[in-house]
């Protein structure tokens, strides 16, 4: 593995450390699942109840990867060399299960949503701290609500 393999992996295993603790001390409380994702967006397939009596899943994916001389800004270099500085973008995120409407219809229990809502808004409380606090220069970005979908919600 080549330098920026090696700096990628400890800077992702790094902050995926931190997350799923933080998830479970501070956050919503702990996942089924939680860790790296290769590839993009993971499948929402995943986030369901576990044996644990947990629900849910939290991931790090890498977004992307680009050229940079001042974070967060792309750079636009023509001639690369080997000392060319490279910047990634990562994807933190976490996924609840929701409560759902009855098989007959009617809507789920008001204080069940509540319950799920607060649970996935102290997940946003711990992805931010995990980023701002466990990485050194890491950039927080925006928090963007995912779902609900398939009994799922998070950001």
């Amino acid at each position: 593995m080549n330098v920026y393999g090696q700096r990628l992996a400890s800077l992702v295993a790094t902050l995926t450390d931190c997350l799923c603790e933080l998830l479970a001390t501070e956050g919503g409380g702990q996942t089924c699942w939680c860790g790296y994702y290769p590839g993009g967006q993971p499948a929402w397939e995943n986030c369901g109840e576990c044996s644990s009596g947990s629900c849910g899943m939290a991931y790090v994916t890498v977004e992307r990867v680009f050229v940079s001389e001042s974070l967060p800004l792309e750079a636009q270099i023509r001639n690369r060399t080997c000392a060319t500085p490279l910047a990634v973008t990562l994807r933190v995120g976490a996924l609840r299960c929701v409560p759902v409407a009855e098989s007959d219809g009617s809507l789920p229990d008001e204080e069940a949503m509540l319950e799920a809502g607060l649970g996935i808004m102290a997940d946003m409380g711990a992805i931010h701290k995990a980023i701002a606090c466990c990485i050194d220069g890491g950039y927080v970005g925006g928090y963007v609500p995912l779902g609900p979908r398939g009994g799922c919600a998070g950001g």
